[in-house]
């Protein structure tokens, strides 16, 4: 009888557990967190390589600096077609930006490239922060495991006339965004 009592204790732990899991991952509960993951059913998850950690920090970069990182993400359930989105774009613009000048998510490029083997990928995207809007990556059949780099170009355009123009507008400035990585059911 004492091993039957520990066995469903353990079970209850074990469930009480799951559940908190499964609340951490839900869309609302977690928000600022990048990449975000969000579920549309119960029986379809999709699973990151490096969820709830940055992709890419970049301190002090400079004009030509690229930073990239690379994530694995799965399809677990069911098929479902997948979409990815940069959200909760925030710029904090420096001492030499003017209120005419664009933000620096208007001027970061990302480039999202779908890794199909060594040195082959696919480009799902490749242009401003700001400009990125939801890319459709397509119908994924359950189990399916997608590797993907993310890049970020702050772009080099020449040397600047003076403290206010050119690239340095973004002296002091920064940007954040989340990626939401988005799996409906197809």
């Amino acid at each position: 009888m004492r091993r039957r009592l520990a066995l469903v204790g353990t079970l209850i732990a074990l469930a009480s557990a799951a559940a908190l899991v499964a609340a951490s991952l839900h869309p609302l509960s977690a928000p600022g967190v990048s990449p975000r993951l969000a579920l549309a059913s119960n029986k379809l998850r999709i699973v990151n390589s490096r969820d709830g950690q940055a992709l890419i920090t970049a301190v002090n970069a400079a004009p030509g600096g690229r930073n990239r990182n690379m994530t694995a993400i799965r399809v677990v359930g069911a098929d479902a077609d997948v979409t990815l989105a940069a959200s909760n774009v925030e710029d904090s613009n420096g001492p030499n930006h003017r209120p005419w000048q664009p933000a620096l998510s208007q001027d970061l490029r990302i480039k999202v490239i779908h890794v199909i083997g060594p040195g082959v990928g696919a480009v799902a995207y490749d242009g401003p922060l700001a400009s990125m809007g939801t890319i459709d990556l397509g119908a994924w059949p359950a189990g399916t495991t997608r590797w993907y780099r993310i890049n970020a170009v702050f772009p080099d355009h020449g040397a600047p006339r003076s403290p206010v123009v050119g690239d340095n507008i973004f002296q002091g400035a920064a940007t954040g965004f989340n990626l939401a990585w988005t799996a409906t059911s197809s």
